[in-house]
């Protein structure tokens, strides 16, 4: 803690509670048969904000990290909440590694408890923050806990807000990392200056990409096996179909030309033509859905370069026969009318239509 600078606050409303859980926090420290108070807990947390809580950092954090550590018997779901708030005016730089080791949160990550792994993310979700924060987090370890993320969002979970949550650090993470300039006044929120996103290294992208053990990961999950039920492989490649529309809007590019070092073609390709069980009408929907996700998505981030790829990868799709692929993806982008359940505004309704037709002639 020595290093981290605390802000001088003055004239702060007392929190009510805090010496009763400083008290309670030591005790759970001495006997750890004792479960955490969760209405203390709450009590203080809800006092929290952004002027009070640096303060209080010297006086809590320490002990909380030393209880995060213990196996104990009970729920600590009230401690990893509050530590989660405690560490919100945080960077992640000043929380990893000065005060969580990369043990600390892959301990997190593999906890059956979904408030562990709500909080292990939590702690990854403030890298997305800005290029050098990333940089840490791709260096840590040999991107051991970018390995680990990619565990957590492509595993079997009954736990379905862990995954999605893993998906929404994944996709930040790489929008934030993105070394060609995203076309936002915002990164992810919390980015930006004047207007200006800051360009990323592209490390994470590269180890997504390019990187053997990690980009094999993503592979693994979504290639059928004989030791994973077939209903796991087709949750894990749908969550890949649902977030690289998202990835093709920062750079498609990438995601179309990049050699991938687990398959015979780049990631894009590979999910679109080649991943998916064509026997499974279920799966050659979901296709289909991917496919208007992507048209959706990439109509409005428009560039000579995007529209050629774009092209060629629709002509490809519709001209698929295994499944009835091709006409599934045919007849739905033909029928972009009747997309009315999607995000767009009325008065971009006629331009995506010249955009489908565009994409669908010859």
């Amino acid at each position: 803690m020595e290093n981290l600078i605390i802000p001088q606050q003055q004239d702060l409303a007392p929190i009510a509670g805090l010496d009763a859980l400083s008290a309670h926090l030591q005790a759970l420290l001495s006997d750890q048969s004792l479960a955490p108070d969760p209405k203390l807990c709450n009590d203080v947390e809800f006092q929290l904000t952004d002027a009070n809580t640096p303060p209080l950092l010297p006086r809590l954090l320490p002990t909380l990290q030393a209880l995060l550590q213990l196996e104990r018997p009970s729920d600590p779901t009230p401690l990893l909440t509050l530590t989660t708030k405690l560490l919100a005016p945080l960077t992640f730089r000043q929380v990893v590694p000065a005060m969580m080791t990369v043990e600390d949160i892959l301990r997190c990550l593999s906890s059956p408890l979904e408030s562990a792994k709500m909080f292990g993310l939590e702690v990854i979700h403030k890298a997305a923050s800005s290029p050098q924060d990333v940089d840490t987090l791709t260096s840590l370890d040999n991107g051991t806990l970018v390995n680990d993320l990619l565990n957590v969002w492509m595993q079997p979970s009954e736990l379905p807000d862990v995954p999605a949550k893993a998906s929404r650090v994944l996709l930040d993470l790489l929008t934030t990392d993105c070394s060609v300039p995203v076309a936002s006044s915002m990164v992810n929120g919390i980015n930006g200056t004047n207007g200006h996103p800051p360009v990323g290294s592209g490390r994470l992208w590269h180890l997504l990409l390019t990187h053997e053990s990690s980009a094999s990961i993503v592979v693994e999950y979504c290639t059928p096996s004989y030791d994973r039920d077939a209903r796991q492989t087709s949750l894990s490649q749908g969550r890949l179909l649902r977030l690289l529309p998202h990835l093709a809007t920062l750079n498609l590019p990438m995601l179309t030309g990049h050699p991938h070092p687990r398959l015979p073609e780049p990631l894009l390709p590979w999910a679109a033509y080649h991943m998916v069980d064509k026997q499974d009408v279920l799966m050659v929907m979901m296709l289909a859905d991917f496919w208007q996700h992507l048209v959706l998505e990439m109509r409005t981030h428009r560039s000579e370069a995007n529209d050629a790829i774009m092209k060629e990868l629709i002509h490809w799709a519709c001209a698929e026969e295994d499944g009835n692929v091709g006409a599934y993806v045919s007849d739905g982008l033909r029928g972009w009318e009747a997309w009315s359940e999607r995000p767009i505004e009325e008065d971009d309704i006629r331009d995506l239509g010249r955009y489908v037709q565009y994409l669908l002639d010859n």
